[in-house]
């Protein structure tokens, strides 16, 4: 295991949006695996108290002026003052056991992804795990791109990435995976922990449908638009 494991040459970025009921969960898993990490969460404009709930939980806050989930994470990224940035949704689905091993992996300049699909999970019903498959299936064969779970909200990237980030919108966790590839940059994923069941009270923000269909959009678009790396 890399020394630097205990979180200090790492950022996370939260983005979320009312997400009070679970903020400080994540927040507090993050801290015990990763105490030395750096904890930025961005606020997509919540009407909770999910600022005051981060802050309390001992996270840097930032609220980003552009709604979003790809605005969120580039927000903060680009807050963030370490070399390696760790995305993870503030809904508390995320099993967050192995992500010692997500940096140890993605301390040698990978870009590292949490796959979940070890086993349909728990908390993603038949059209989202459907959905998902067919995704990562056309990104692999269009992009040659090696990934289960291309639309994981847990992965690790270098933070010198992040200028090449240009998607506001639920295609962000593609854009990721795209870059990687267009800069040479090796991916590789890590088996996480069952993805769990969202808590009482706490909504996707998800539009299954729609945003589906502007991913694949996306992924197509972008591999008439620019050439992949080898």
């Amino acid at each position: 295991m890399c020394a630097e494991c205990d979180g200090r040459h790492v950022s996370v970025v939260i983005p979320t949006l009312d997400e009070a009921l679970t903020i400080s969960s994540v927040i507090r898993d993050v801290r015990s695996i990763l105490p030395r990490a750096e904890i930025i969460v961005v606020d997509g404009g919540s009407t909770d108290n999910t600022y005051e709930e981060a802050l309390n939980a001992g996270a840097k806050v930032y609220i980003s002026g552009e709604k979003g989930y790809g605005k969120a994470i580039i927000h903060g990224a680009t807050h963030a003052t370490r070399d390696i940035v760790v995305m993870v949704d503030g809904d508390n689905t995320y099993d967050l056991s192995t992500l010692k091993q997500l940096v140890a992996r993605a301390s040698a300049g990978s870009v590292v992804v949490g796959c979940r699909f070890h086993s349909k999970p728990q908390g993603m019903d038949l059209i989202g795990f459907v959905g998902n498959w067919l995704i990562s299936r056309i990104l692999n064969i269009v992009w040659g791109i090696r990934v289960v779970d291309s639309q994981s909200g847990l992965k690790v990237f270098p933070r010198e990435l992040v200028t090449a980030f240009r998607q506001g919108d639920m295609t962000f966790s593609s854009e990721v995976l795209l870059r990687a590839k267009q800069f040479g940059i090796p991916i590789s994923e890590v088996r996480i922990g069952d993805y769990r069941r969202r808590v009482k009270g706490s909504k996707s923000k998800l539009r299954k449908l729609p945003d589906g269909f502007a991913i694949l959009r996306f992924i197509l678009k972008e591999r008439l638009t620019k050439p992949r790396s080898a």
